[in-house]
């Protein structure tokens, strides 16, 4: 499947046309059939086929209801809503030219695209509109009902993580020929023995410089190439299964292969081969972390803003804590406030100075209030859409046939 059409499945149901199929579901006088199912699997990432066949009644069900209720949709909200979908599937690529070209390559033009989306948009409003008329005051959540939850369910309630408030920066070094050449010769080797019938799973778990996934043969699941970052998404749309390929992607060669495709969907394992600095790379940019210290010393993150971006990016400017989790510390107590700390990094060096620490602890209700009012709204509106969808399960002549 190109690139177009699968970035339309990300967004709403499939562009693909309607055949004639086996009919494995009846609400009201809509049918639901075969090919319905398999295309939802696909936008869901759901396989139990079961489970997709709900779904899709649950929604006729609701677009019944709604014609039912006389909901109308004015023509500019519909209109605003296409919009929003093709700007999604046009922020999908790197420029308009290559948006242009895939449109093109695929036989559609906006039009086409827009024509889908109308019928698309238009049910979604309808249901969102069903929702407010339905539900409306109802999903309201109070204060007194969130403090009510917090002080009810505060022992169940998980602690703040120990946290760290800093300012950071990444230095990146630029690794030489010669450190490259290094990767490229052992990556090189590892391909070929894999191309002579060696398991990728036995090479990934000696030689790739994944700490996470060598473990598992360097398995990275199944994934949406779109989900990935654009480098990867170039390599792995027009990849065969089987296939397996070199690629440098920053300072690391990937050896990717493909283990198999369903839709927009690949199922990938990957070798990582870092490309390791050489000793003149890390003397190279000596100059600019000795820069980067005296400015964090006297707290002078413009000064660090100023140097050359290929070298160094600010990791966090000090106005906000960081779990510890998520940093390069393990205990709290090690740390101390205002010292200049150095981790080596995979690109090269990471420089932070700790200025303010926070110990594990209860959250208040305060800081929890955006979440709690989010959590009782989710619980009401689920607790209300199963009465509506109970209900017109009764009224509205429903057949399974899956």
């Amino acid at each position: 499947m190109n690139k177009l059409l699968l970035l339309i499945l990300l967004i709403s149901s499939p562009l693909r046309a309607k055949v004639i199929d086996r009919i494995v579901g009846i609400v009201g006088n809509e049918v639901i059939s075969q090919s319905d199912i398999e295309e939802a699997t696909i936008l869901l990432q759901e396989r139990d086929m079961a489970k997709v066949l709900d779904h899709l009644i649950e929604h006729k069900l609701l677009l019944i209801c709604a014609e039912k209720e006389t909901l109308t949709i004015k023509q500019e909200e519909i209109s605003n809503a296409v919009e929003d979908a093709i700007l999604k599937v046009r922020g999908r690529f790197l420029s308009d030219e290559e948006y242009e070209l895939e449109l093109s390559r695929s036989g559609l033009t906006e039009k086409d695209l827009r024509i889908k989306y109308t019928k698309e948009m238009r049910e979604n409003l309808l249901i969102q509109k069903l929702f407010q008329k339905k539900f409306g005051k109802e999903l309201a959540v109070s204060d007194i009902e969130t403090i009510d939850f917090y002080n009810n369910y505060k022992d169940s309630i998980p602690p703040m993580p120990a946290a760290i408030n800093f300012l950071g920066v990444d230095v990146y070094y630029s690794a030489s020929n010669k450190a490259k050449n290094i990767a490229k010769k052992k990556a090189n080797n590892i391909l070929k023995r894999i191309n002579k019938g060696e398991s990728f799973s036995k090479l990934a778990k000696k030689y790739s410089d994944d700490p996470i996934t060598s473990q598992r043969g360097g398995d990275l699941g199944t994934l949406n190439p779109m989900d990935l970052a654009p480098e990867f998404q170039s390599i792995l749309i027009n990849m065969k299964e089987g296939e397996t390929k070199l690629t440098e992607i920053g300072n690391v060669y990937h050896i990717v292969q493909c283990n198999s495709k369903y839709e927009d969907l690949i199922t990938l394992s990957d070798i990582m081969i870092k490309i390791q600095p050489i000793k003149a790379d890390s003397e190279a940019i000596k100059g600019i972390i000795e820069t980067v210290k005296e400015n964090l010393e006297k707290e002078d993150m413009d000064a660090i803003q100023g140097l050359p971006l290929h070298t160094t990016k600010i990791l966090n400017w000090g106005d906000g804590f960081i779990p510890l989790q998520k940093t390069p510390f393990s205990k709290l107590e090690s740390i101390e406030i205002d010292k200049i700390y150095t981790f080596n990094t995979l690109m090269g060096f990471q420089i932070i100075k700790p200025i303010e620490l926070r110990e594990e602890r209860m959250p208040t209700w305060e800081e929890l209030r955006p979440e709690l009012k989010e959590l009782l709204y989710q619980q009401k509106m689920q607790m209300n859409y199963g009465k509506l969808i109970h209900k017109l399960k009764q009224d509205i002549f429903v057949k399974r046939m899956l």
